[in-house]
């Protein structure tokens, strides 16, 4: 009898086990610093009951079959190298894990030699980082609650980073302006990354990356290396991933940024060469045209494509093919709508009497070759050309007491765009473990056509081209196994006005114990403005001049402080306090006034035209962030983190203010746990909570004033330039989503809910014409998204 009850139990066993979910992760191993491959280092799932292991072949690559299904964590060791880990990887049935593991040299002789851990979850890709920075990847892009997988986003959760305005995805570090933001991809310096983009903005309401294109990517707040330049208060590095080179695998997917169908696959298998692409279309048109009323004024178009093509050779390096490009566009035709006798009818009173038509296009095309001279140096060559177009056409529209036209007349038209070429080259050497180089220079041509008419007048009607020149030098000295230090120099030189800059950069890292860490970092960072500020032509004696050609760059000094402390595995604190010291900011050379180009950077009007600035102007920041984590793991993960801050400025009346994003403080708490059900983990429920309370950012305040003709108009009191603060910040996001495994397909949906609370913040004060008073304009109130994922 027992024998038949065991003989049964193994049956059912089996049964069970056939019926388990699983996948294959592979990959491949080299050296962080040279690229080299590292044969010999040992994968070992550790998450999994019996661990799974094995080896990297000759070429460093390894490949474990048969994983089930579910989060995994994966640990890699190497005689030499410091362990790393990448934990809870989400294994789906549909797609193979392909991860590029990069290990650290320790930098100590073996018989001193401490196995340590360097977790995946928030290091950063770039060892030559020392301070004020985090690393991520695209699941993470995805995890947070109003998020909407969007890079820019998600940063905004971190300590000292926050958002301008619910609807776009401008970016306020450490109260800097956004066009403080550099954007790379895969090393290539890119325009604004965004739908419906501007002139003088650095946001957008819809991002044109792609995260299910993301690889591991990095986010930095201060203190720079010496390779990244000409930006002076963040810098995203991203980094495109290889489509399999094995197996074709595809994904469609429906949410906040369009409907998308992606694939990939390998182009030819013996070389191991690939493709990914992707491709997305707006959402909203797609509801409009199967008849929903979506209740707006009209319905914003939005298209982007992305893809990657990564073609490796034996003899030639690996060569990368990158491509990222947008367009977006949407049309408010005031005078063929109906409207009512009252006319009432309109979404927004802002936009009665015009006729509108606004878009963008953005485009980045590059080849990038990496080639591994020696087992201690290699070399990288980028070539890029990117570009971007703005337009706007604005037609006022006359109507008479019984609401017909009496007229149309051009009121604005603007039709500039961008352009740029860029060439760089970045030579890496390992000298020893200890010692560690790295060099570049990179040649920017920046084309412009610039073209502006207000009412018949032409403000501006230029094009032509100017060369920035970058160049960069980093020595990376690891003093013992315990304390780095990097050392860097940047220089640019600007050759529309022949202006220069050289930076020196320094970075440290002292581990103090096995569980924590000092930071210091401090660097001198100039950054050009935006060229069309450059260009503002003003006719003086009746000759046309550019009187803000011979502008300065902008210059700020980072210094940064930082202790971490790592209580277990898990859970992770965080401080950091800074200080930046800004000068040479463009303000009004022919007034003593309380303008700032500083101030500048979220608005969709772009850049005041304003010209015979003058580089006079100061600013400063400094502040205190604070970060308490629990990484995900055993099915949650907790992030509390808090800011205080202050950000002020001068302008050419010498007179210190606030600046425009100055908040004083900011507080986010996150939080969010994955629930299995069924069997097998075939089945998981996920939830994420977020909330938001921040100060108030301050505002200039306006008086309405009256006309001879008793006609109301408004006028701002610039001489109390932000003294007066709108009420304080806060919100509340919900995300529930659902994943579900198949054999060879991964369902996932959600919905998130932005401002569950539908709390009244306000975003801006404006004049209603009519009823001749200021009023408050607010935030996204409550805003229900859903989406699905299909992967196979």
């Amino acid at each position: 009898m027992k024998k038949a009850i065991f003989i049964i139990t193994v049956i059912i066993s089996n049964a069970l086990i056939a019926q388990q979910l699983t996948q294959t992760i592979r990959g491949t191993v080299v050296d962080q610093l040279t690229q080299q491959e590292l044969p010999g280092a040992t994968v070992t799932i550790i998450s999994n009951d019996p661990i799974m292991g094995t080896t990297t072949d000759i070429e460093g690559r390894f490949r474990l079959e048969d994983v089930p299904i579910g989060r995994q964590t994966v640990r890699i060791s190497f005689i030499g190298y410091k362990n790393f880990t990448v934990p809870n990887i989400i294994v789906n049935a549909h797609k193979e894990i392909v991860l590029t593991i990069e290990l650290e040299e320790e930098a100590i002789e073996m018989e001193e030699l401490v196995i340590t851990d360097k977790k995946a979850s928030n290091e950063v890709n770039n060892e030559l980082v020392s301070i004020s920075a985090r690393g991520f990847d695209s699941e993470e892009t995805s995890r947070y609650a109003g998020s909407f997988d969007d890079p820019s986003r998600m940063v905004a959760n971190y300590a000292g980073v926050s958002g301008a305005n619910d609807s776009r995805n401008d970016i306020i570090v450490r109260g800097n302006s956004p066009l403080g933001v550099l954007w790379r991809l895969d090393g290539i310096d890119i325009p604004n990354p965004n739908h419906f983009s501007t002139q003088g903005a650095n946001g957008g309401p819809v991002s044109i990356l792609n995260n299910n294109l993301l690889s591991k990517s990095d986010f930095l707040t201060g203190a720079f290396p010496a390779e990244y330049g000409n930006r002076s208060a963040a810098v995203f590095d991203i980094k495109m991933r290889h489509g399999n080179d094995e197996k074709f695998e595809f994904t469609t997917q429906m949410g906040f940024n369009g409907l998308e169908l992606m694939t990939e696959g390998p182009i030819h298998r013996k070389s191991r060469s690939s493709f990914v692409a992707s491709y997305r279309y707006s959402t909203l048109v797609l509801f409009d045209l199967m008849g929903i009323d979506l209740g707006l004024p009209a319905v914003p178009i939005y298209e982007d494509l992305s893809f990657k093509l990564h073609l490796p050779t034996k003899k030639f390096g690996n060569f990368a093919l990158i491509g990222i490009g947008g367009v977006s566009g949407i049309t408010i035709i005031d005078s063929e709508r109906k409207r009512s006798e009252d006319g009432k009818d309109l979404a927004t009173e802002a936009e009665e009497g015009f006729d509108v038509s606004a878009g963008s296009k953005t485009g980045v095309l590059g080849l990038t070759n990496k080639h591994i001279f020696s087992k201690s140096t290699y070399g990288k060559y980028s070539f890029a050309i990117s570009g971007s177009e703005f337009s706007v056409n604005q037609d006022s529209v006359g109507y008479d007491a019984n609401n017909n036209i009496t007229g149309k007349f051009q009121n604005f038209d603007d039709g500039s765009n961008k352009s740029t070429i860029n060439s760089e080259y970045i030579l890496n050497h390992k000298i020893n473990t200890k010692h560690f180089v790295k060099s570049g220079i990179k040649y920017s041509d920046l084309g412009y056509r610039l073209f502006e008419i207000f009412r018949s007048d032409t403000i501006s009607d230029s094009k032509g081209s100017a060369g920035l020149i970058q160049s960069f030098a980093h020595w990376q000295w690891k003093i013992n196994g315990l304390m780095t230090a990097n050392f860097g120099i940047h220089h640019q030189s600007f050759l529309l006005n022949n202006k220069h800059a050289i930076e020196p950069r320094l970075g440290l890292k002292w581990s103090l114990t096995e569980k924590s860490i000092i930071n210091l970092g401090v660097g001198l960072h100039n950054q050009m403005h935006p060229l069309e500020v450059y260009l503002r032509e003003t006719e003086i004696n009746g000759q046309t001049k550019l009187t803000n050609k011979d502008l300065e760059f902008t210059r700020a000094i980072h210094f940064v402080a930082g202790y971490n402390y790592a209580f277990n595995a898990d859970w992770i604190f965080k401080s950091e306090a800074y200080c930046q010291q800004m000068d040479r900011i463009p303000v009004e050379g022919t007034a003593l006034t309380s303008y700032s180009i500083f101030n500048e950077g979220t608005s969709y009007n772009g850049i005041p035209h304003i010209d015979s600035l003058v580089s006079d102007g100061q600013a400063h920041t400094y502040g205190i962030e604070l970060t308490l984590e629990r990484v995900f793991s055993k099915g949650y993960y907790m992030m509390a983190n808090g800011s205080i801050f202050r950000s002020e400025y001068a302008g050419s009346d010498k007179i210190w203010r606030r600046t425009a994003f100055d908040q004083s403080f900011i507080v986010n708490l996150l939080a969010g746990a994955e629930f299995d059900i069924g069997k097998n983990k075939k089945r998981v429920l996920v939830t994420d909570i977020k909330g938001t309370y921040a100060a108030g950012r301050k505002y200039t305040p306006m008086e309405v004033y009256y006309t001879p003709d008793t006609i109301a108009r408004v006028r701002y009191l610039t001489d109390d330039a932000y003294t007066i603060k709108y009420k304080d910040y806060a919100r509340f996001d919900v995300k529930v989503g659902f994943r579900e495994n198949y054999k060879h397909l991964t369902l996932t949906w959600y919905i998130t809910v932005q401002n569950v609370f539908n709390t009244n913040n306000i975003l801006t004060r404006v004049f209603n014409p009519m009823s001749g008073k200021i009023e408050n304009a607010y935030q996204l109130g409550r805003l229900p998204i859903g989406g699905f994922k299909i992967e196979f």
